[in-house]
């Protein structure tokens, strides 16, 4: 596994707090499958990848290309160990964290080999596979949409949001991180983003907005503002925000908008985002555009078919 990106993840004791917290939804009280095989047996399994379709056909490069890009061990793993006690070995694993299996022209391609007592395996399993199977279509869906980026020429980052599942986040925001999206931020403490909502809810005044903000939040923490036109644009960072996002712009006004206020502003960073699908990125790539924004690679990705098979 590529320690690159586990290293990111909280500590083990909270980690484990939260898989847990899976295991007691999914196996809360009776498990009567578990129950009719022979507990005192061991097997070997193999955890096979079948993607049969790519996720977004229309951003590859080479035809009929199937990329999945493989996110979500540690969790895996830590399922596994969590509901094996330390009787369930990892044989090995012929990829690592991030990735990318081509699975074009291919049935299917194992991925790892464990072993371990067969009732473990089989609790374990779909647990399992539910993590892998939604981190690695996250990680894909970015995987594919930053690739489509830099071929295009754009310098800037991709970025998500913070529409996420509740009590999934830390999940949906590594696999952002693996497939080379930049995370946002990851909970309303980490920068401060004053929507539309709190400006009115603040007199309508941007400016008042930033600078009671400021106070609370000192130098240490970004202030971005949400901005409905250019003139807001502009008078967020004329009093002090460090990002302006130009929220459901059209392409042509958008860039238009990011030009004038770099002109004016340079060191701001300008964030686009709403409603920006994978196959409308190209029109908004952009020079004087920092940062491009989607929910889509949470709330409109597919999951990557994985499955896991005893030997």
């Amino acid at each position: 596994m590529n320690k690159q990106f586990s290293y990111i993840l909280p500590p083990k004791p909270i980690l484990k707090k939260k898989i847990q917290e899976w295991i007691e939804e999914d196996v809360s009280s009776f498990d009567y499958g578990v129950s009719i095989v022979d507990h005192s047996k061991m097997a070997e399994a193999t955890l096979y990848c079948k993607q049969k379709y790519a996720l977004l056909p229309q951003l590859n490069k080479e035809k009929d290309s199937i990329p999945v890009c493989i996110s979500g061990i540690p969790f895996f793993e830590e399922i596994f160990n969590e509901i094996g006690e330390g009787k369930i070995e990892f044989l090995k694993w012929n990829y690592e964290e991030g990735d990318v299996i081509e699975m074009k022209g291919k049935e299917k391609e194992e991925v790892a080999k464990i072993k371990g007592p067969i009732h473990l395996i089989l609790q374990a399993e779909r647990l399992g596979l539910n993590l892998l199977t939604r981190c690695s279509g996250i990680s894909t869906t970015c995987h594919q949409m930053v690739s489509y980026a830099k071929e295009k020429g754009y310098k800037g980052e991709l970025a998500g949001t913070r529409k996420t599942t509740p009590g999934f986040r830390l999940v949906e925001k590594y696999g952002l991180i693996v497939g080379g999206f930049s995370p946002h931020r990851y909970d309303v403490s980490s920068m401060v983003m004053l929507k539309d909502n709190h400006i009115d809810g603040c007199n309508g005044s941007i400016t008042e907005a930033v600078k009671r903000t400021r106070s609370l939040c000192g130098f240490a923490t970004q202030i971005e503002v949400e901005c409905r036109s250019i003139t807001d644009a502009m008078e967020a960072a004329k009093a002090g925000a460090n990002i302006v996002m130009l929220d459901n712009f059209q392409p042509d006004s958008f860039k238009k908008a990011a030009e004038e206020i770099k002109k004016t502003y340079p060191n701001i960073i300008v964030e686009g985002s709403g409603g920006i699908r994978p196959d409308m990125y190209e029109q908004y790539f952009n020079d004087h555009v920092d940062v491009l924004s989607t929910s889509y690679t949470i709330q409109g990705h597919d999951c990557i078919d994985f499955s896991l098979k005893l030997n």
